[in-house]
This record gives structure tokens, C-alpha cells and sequence, in this order.
């Protein structure tokens, strides 16, 4: 072998070598960037969902004391576009598929109060389903939605509660 050869090896190594190295530091920063946009993405969706949560326990913690009230005003309100009524008085409509309050208008919607909002997030309850047992139970199909103003952040959490007889 020449003697003066080596150094072009030399550089032709370092250089290799240079590259290899850049990559290696581009792929981690890279892994770096989307890490840490899945955290940002997954709080979001934990705080959406922890807000649905909430609203999901007070309408629970609601209807379960709803029979035990004598007024209804301070019983759980369902409502729709034009009427509304105390939620343990829905009945569901076999022949339109629909809950409908005592004067025969539909619900679809449950009033949340001061709880429609959740620190940014607005939270809609909507009643799926309403049956009456003969025991006196009371079962109500919910979904609650979470979402943010202005993104598209969401949480929605479909739930089943039975209240208990008076």
C-alpha cells in the first residue's frame, strides 16, 4: 500500500462518520418533537374526559336523590327545543322511538346548571333512554360530551344509572 493514500481514507471515515452521527441526533430530535405533541394531545384528552367525568357524577349524584324531592323545581330538569319537565317524569314514546316529557312534547337533553361549564370546556348531557320498572326503578341511558371552545378537543362518556325506588 502507498503511504499517502491513508489520509484520504482518513477523511472519507470522518466523514461517514459525521453523517452517521447527524442522523442519529436528527432521528432523536424527531422522536423528541411527536413525544412531546402525543403528551400535549393525550392531557388534553384526560382533561376533557376528567370534565365529562364530573358532569357525569353530579347527574348521578341528581337523579339519585330526584324522587326523594317534593318540589320540582329542584329536581333534575330534562328538556328539549320547546318544553321541558322533571327527568323521572320522561316517559319513552314506543311508537316514535322518543322520550317525551307528560304534556306529550320530546326531551332529548339534561339540565346541567352551572356544571354546562367546566373550566374551558362546555358539557352537554343528552338522554338516550329512559325505562320505568314495576319495582319502582327508574333507568336512564346517558352521554355525556365534553368539548373545548374553538378546538377539537373532545371526551364523550356513554353511561347507564338506575335509581332506586322511593
Amino acid at each position: 500500500m502507498k503511504v499517502g493514500n491513508d489520509r484520504g481514507m482518513a477523511l472519507l471515515t470522518t466523514l461517514i462518520l459525521g453523517f452517521v452521527a447527524l442522523a442519529v441526533v436528527a432521528a432523536l430530535m424527531t422522536f423528541m418533537i411527536f413525544g412531546k405533541k402525543t403528551s400535549v394531545i393525550e392531557e388534553r384528552y384526560t382533561s376533557a374526559l376528567e370534565a365529562a367525568k364530573g358532569a357525569a357524577y353530579y347527574i348521578m349524584s341528581r337523579l339519585a336523590q330526584d324522587k326523594n324531592l317534593t318540589n320540582d323545581s329542584e329536581r333534575t330538569i330534562c328538556y328539549g327545543t320547546d318544553t321541558s319537565c322533571p327527568c323521572y317524569r320522561v316517559i319513552w314514546d314506543t311508537t316514535e322511538n322518543k322520550l317525551k316529557c307528560p304534556d306529550g312534547k320530546s326531551v332529548d337533553r339534561i339540565e346541567l346548571g352551572s356544571y354546562s361549564t367546566i373550566g374551558d370546556y362546555n358539557i352537554t348531557a343528552i338522554l338516550k333512554h329512559k325505562e320505568s320498572t314495576v319495582g319502582g326503578y327508574d333507568i336512564y341511558a346517558i352521554r355525556v360530551i365534553s368539548t373545548k371552545a374553538g378546538t377539537t378537543e373532545k371526551a364523550e362518556i356513554d353511561f347507564i344509572y338506575r335509581t332506586s325506588p322511593p
